[in-house]
């Protein structure tokens, strides 16, 4: 048997055993950390807007890039936190049951791969914090990680859903949960291995290109705030 990463938070649970299949489940959770770095970021500077420490910031004489510099610096601290706590929880809960679990270099390769979706959500929740309230900030991001997890095939298998899985393959959600699941040795739910081929190259693609818009948006919008 091997352990469900997602044991803690599975909404699906009964009688003490996983809904889903435990080998469908490797490498989603700790991507879904990232989604949520989004609210983090987000609440962070809303908060940072309604104190006024932007504004005292606006006025120091640097520029707009060491800004988000910054709030860049926090979210990575922060993803990269909540990533190593996901696999410490989960490696010690594989102890205590005796179940099997991914080795240290897919480990690696789990962070590594995420690498660009926690940018994304990072430069989100910038965009979020800058244009929204305190209060509104965080329903959003609520709304956006629900959505992401929906269309990423976090929490359901949209590999047999036909057109919805073409749909998510433009979005940035599932490329990322899809290399997530590659590092940790995967399977679908059809109990075939996530391999990496041509298509995923057109993944990381995907990725990087949403990185690219986001971050220049995020540039221009704090631009915009000064």
């Amino acid at each position: 048997a091997e352990i469900c990463l997602n044991w803690s938070i599975c909404s699906h649970c009964r009688s003490n055993k996983c809904y889903r299949t435990t080998n469908y489940e490797k490498g989603s959770t700790t991507t879904r950390n990232c989604f949520y770095i989004c609210a983090v970021v987000s609440l962070t500077i809303s908060k940072d807007m309604k104190s006024a420490v932007l504004r005292r910031i606006y006025i120091a004489p640097i520029k707009t890039r060491h800004i988000l510099i910054c709030y860049l610096v926090v979210g990575i601290v922060g993803s990269f936190i909540q990533e190593i706590l996901a696999i410490l929880t989960g490696f010690i809960v594989s102890l205590i049951l005796k179940t099997t679990y991914f080795n240290i270099i897919s480990a690696f390769m789990l962070i590594l791969v995420n690498i660009p979706i926690s940018l994304i959500f990072i430069f989100l929740g910038i965009i979020l914090g800058m244009l929204l309230s305190d209060t509104a900030a965080p329903g959003v991001s609520s709304i956006l990680i629900s959505a992401s997890g929906i269309l990423g095939g976090a929490w359901m298998p949209i590999e047999s859903m036909g057109g919805f899985m073409i749909i998510s393959s433009f979005l940035p959600f599932y490329p990322a949960v899809y290399l997530g699941r590659f590092a940790t040795g995967a399977k679908t739910v059809f109990n075939e291995p996530y391999n990496f081929n041509s298509s995923n190259w057109y993944y990381l693609l995907v990725l990087i290109l949403y990185m690219i818009i986001l971050c220049f948006l995020a540039s221009i919008i704090t631009q915009k705030k000064r």
